[in-house]
């Protein structure tokens, strides 16, 4: 990513998605990540990536398609809106283009409670204050 203003820093930022069944999987996720091939590339990376944040994130509504991702939108949820007049306002957009929208569960530092990915650039009702972040993917899978 080009930008993540709430890391308070003018370098490009390099965000990590994993896509679990659930939770419980993320322990075995976090053992294979720091150990056997992965341990010394995930080393480098710690090094790099001083000042790091995280989450874990849920789907709301979408497909799990992060192949087909190109943009991603921060935003938070208005203050006084519901979480279902929220998801009323985005569902007609998701269903434009190819969208999905993920709502933080774990919060490991800061940023906006909800990611919104998209295969094409979108324009977001006035109500919702969006931070617009062109996506360069860079995809790799490691087979077990």
């Amino acid at each position: 990513m080009e930008q993540a203003l709430w890391l308070k820093r003018n370098e490009t930022t390099y965000e990590d998605w994993h896509l679990v069944e659930n939770s419980a999987i993320l322990d075995p996720l976090n053992e294979c990540a720091v150990s056997g091939p992965c341990q010394e590339p995930h080393r480098q990376i710690a090094r790099w990536t001083q000042g790091s944040a995280g989450g874990l994130y849920r789907l709301v509504f979408g497909d799990a398609d992060l192949l087909a991702v190109r943009f991603a939108y921060r935003l938070s949820k208005p203050t006084g809106m519901t979480y279902g007049a929220l998801y009323e306002l985005l569902q007609p957009l998701a269903q434009e283009v190819k969208g999905m929208l993920w709502i933080r569960q774990m919060n490991l530092g800061p940023g906006p409670e909800f990611c919104f990915h998209s295969s094409e650039a979108l324009v977001f009702p006035d109500i919702l204050p969006t931070l617009k972040i062109p996506v360069k993917q860079i995809c790799f899978t490691l087979d077990q």
